[in-house]
């Protein structure tokens, strides 16, 4: 008796699975980032030497970019 108890409560919540679809996991695509889009260096002023390292910052103030003469 209890195996039958058993066995219908097993095909019961297997039935009830069936018949709401069951979610079934989505596959996770990894996408590319986007390539980075190449700068050129400032102009260099008169008289200015170039250094390994020259800082300047974007319009907004919040960005510093670091680039360098070779």
């Amino acid at each position: 008796m209890k195996k039958f108890l058993f066995a219908s409560l097993v095909s019961l919540i297997v039935l009830s699975l069936v018949l709401t679809g069951c979610p079934s996991p989505t596959p996770v695509v990894p996408t590319e980032a986007p390539a980075p889009t190449p700068t050129t260096p400032p102009a260099k002023l008169p008289g200015e030497e170039p250094t390994s390292f020259t800082k300047f910052a974007v319009e907004d103030g919040a960005t510093i970019v670091f680039s360098g003469w070779g």
